[in-house]
């Protein structure tokens, strides 16, 4: 018995140690630099919140939000798994950009599957990039921003990306951020608000 314990402790710990080599410290399935260029991608480009310094870097939480507690429906207490996830993000969508595809005419099943693939492998660790424009944090009170862990397609040329602004108590925010890549080259395709206070 002995035994078994001591092979599944070190079966454990050798893959801990090829996921780290592979690069992949947020999820098992993407590595950490398709992930890393994004987000250092988000956190350039992207304005601050009308209500946080135009003087200071962003203030981003230094672990990611996991998916299951993005609150993509305020009046809603399932935020546990993807499909109920999926479902509110669909509906929203259908709100906003009239002019812009949906979501459902941009990802097939299959993106969605895969999708559901690397929000079922989120790993917990800190981010790991740094950024001219954000300093982490490890528990920001003020002012902050949070992010998920970005979900890709298939061909990882289109992400979903939660985003909250918080810490201030008259303001704050969430979005659901859709990107695209064209010409190697991220671009914000749509936000898409979820709630405000």
């Amino acid at each position: 018995m002995k035994r078994r314990i001591l092979f599944a402790i070190k079966l454990f710990l050798l893959c801990a140690v090829i996921q780290q080599l592979n690069g992949q410290t947020y999820n098992t399935i993407i590595s950490d630099s398709v992930i890393n260029n994004l987000m250092k991608h988000e956190i350039t480009t992207r304005a601050k919140s009308y209500s946080d310094s135009k003087i200071w870097k962003k203030k981003i939480k230094s672990t990611p939000t996991p998916w299951s507690e993005a609150i993509v429906e305020l009046i809603s207490a399932e935020y546990n798994d993807f499909i109920t996830q999926k479902k509110f993000i669909i509906e929203r969508d259908k709100r906003y950009f009239p002019k812009l595809k949906k979501l459902t005419e941009i990802l097939s099943k299959s993106d969605f599957d895969y999708m559901e693939s690397q929000f079922n492998s989120e790993l917990n660790n800190k981010w790991n990039f740094k950024t001219k424009k954000g300093r982490l944090r490890d528990n920001p009170r003020r002012k902050y921003y949070s992010y998920t862990i970005p979900l890709f397609n298939k061909e990882h040329s289109v992400a979903l990306l939660y985003s909250e602004f918080g810490g201030c108590s008259y303001c704050g925010g969430a979005r659901m951020l859709v990107y695209i890549k064209k010409n190697n080259t991220w671009k914000l395709y749509k936000s898409i608000p979820l709630w405000e206070s």
